[in-house]
């Protein structure tokens, strides 16, 4: 009898220890290892993205980052370079020499000039002298360059990364060209490298940048409409300014029969002052417009006034509204943005059915003076999109009025559907 009582005490006492460890695994829903913390109980959505990717770094920190360091400057000129150590988190001073040898993360020669600030790397040195012996951009971390789909929220210190989130710490290097900047320098016009280990951003360097234009003697063109490239179409008014990514682009104006074009340099963090003046010219001017309709028995008006489309038609420069009606086919509406000389437009007409008659090939040849130019037309969808390319402020908005007035100049925008520009071999 007290053999048995015994084999019962070891066989509930075993039961008692299954029971408890399903228990805990049923709590922490995984394993908790040492050194790891698991994440708090999130309220939102949000709040548990933000505390797994603090997790998953957490694991990565405590492997790697005593070693790293992070690029800050290169000085050719003494030999010298700026380091910041991910470990210690502190700023050092290093000196390299003609035997240095500086390896990409494969493990080849590469030039120093590779050793951009912002580009994570391990060093060798010296023992006697201290100087470095060898610097190789480390394989341990990622680095995404050409970023355009990004969102920055400081108060919750995490960038989004084409819908991704990521978290970044107080010492966060963000840079410029050769100079460290704030990250709420950074606007939706740069082009970004960002480099990490896993969801922990280390660096953020700016590659395409940003400047503005300003517009100054508005008056003439107050009304009118501006494009820049062929992607940013915005309503003038007075004292504008535009927000645009550095390049070279096609400046264009044009209002009641005034405008011109002329090319325009955007340089990162600077100011382009455009006079418009310098682009009135001896008004008016008009564009010579040839139509291809392709259906029988249409009636096409320009501003509310029937016209023959089987003959060119000269309109001012400036917005114009084009309808056509055809008996069997949904209504054609376009607005015109005309500041060229010759334009050739190809129309697409819908049937009642649903099918399509005729597509237009997107494509005109325009002249101007004897330069010879290459247009487009856009459709709704187009300009729609190409209102998120400029940010427009007026010197004189505070920054509700400039909200308010953006929002209603972007509502406008969307009603420029075809636009009759001139292009040259400039990016835009």
């Amino acid at each position: 009898m007290k053999k048995i009582s015994i084999f019962l005490i070891a066989i509930l006492y075993s039961c008692m220890l299954v029971f408890l460890g399903a228990c805990a695994n049923n709590t922490s829903k995984g394993q908790i290892e040492a050194g790891v913390r698991a994440p708090s109980q999130a309220k939102t959505e949000e709040e548990a993205v933000t505390a797994d990717a603090k997790v998953e770094a957490t694991e990565a920190e405590t492997v790697d980052q005593k070693s790293l360091y992070e690029v800050l400057s290169v000085n050719t000129t003494n030999g010298t370079i700026q380091l910041y150590s991910l470990g210690q988190k502190r700023q050092e001073a290093f000196t390299y020499n003609d035997g240095t040898g500086f390896l990409n993360k494969y493990g080849d020669y590469m030039s120093i000039a590779e050793l951009l600030p912002g580009r994570v790397v391990t060093i060798t040195q010296s023992p006697k002298t201290k100087e470095l012996m060898q610097v190789q951009i480390t394989p341990q971390v990622w680095e995404y360059d050409d970023i355009t789909r990004f969102s920055i929220e400081e108060d919750q210190n995490m960038v989004q990364i084409a819908g991704t989130k990521y978290y970044y710490e107080a010492d966060l290097k963000v840079f410029s060209d050769e100079n460290e900047i704030k990250l709420s320098d950074i606007t939706d016009k740069d082009i970004l490298r960002i480099i990490g280990i896993d969801r922990k951003i280390l660096s953020v360097s700016v590659t395409s940048g940003h400047g503005t234009i300003t517009l100054k003697n508005t008056e003439l063109f107050e009304g009118g409409w501006l494009s820049i490239g062929t992607k940013v179409y915005l309503p003038v008014t007075k004292d504008m300014q535009v927000e645009m990514t550095e390049g070279t682009y096609l400046l264009s104006v044009a209002n009641d029969g005034y405008g011109d074009s002329k090319e325009i340099v955007v340089t990162r963090g600077e100011e382009t002052v455009v006079d418009l003046n310098e682009l009135k010219g001896e008004g008016p001017k008009f564009c010579e417009v040839t139509f291809e309709v392709g259906v029988e028995n249409a009636v096409m008006t320009i501003d509310g006034e029937k016209i023959d489309y089987t003959k060119p038609q000269k309109l001012k420069y400036g917005v114009h509204k084009l309808e056509i009606v055809a008996e069997g086919y949904d209504t054609w509406s376009k607005r015109l943005y005309v500041h060229t000389g010759e334009a050739t437009i190809q129309v697409a007409m819908t049937s009642s059915s649903g099918s399509t008659e005729k597509t237009a090939t997107d494509t005109e040849k325009t002249t101007e003076k004897t330069t010879e130019k290459t247009g487009s037309t856009s459709s709704s969808g187009q300009s729609s999109s190409s209102s998120g390319a400029g940010k427009i402020t007026s010197s004189t908005e505070t920054e509700t009025t400039k909200s308010k007035t953006n929002s209603e100049y972007y509502k406008a925008l969307s009603e420029v559907i075809d636009t009759l520009t001139g292009s040259s071999s400039s990016s835009d």
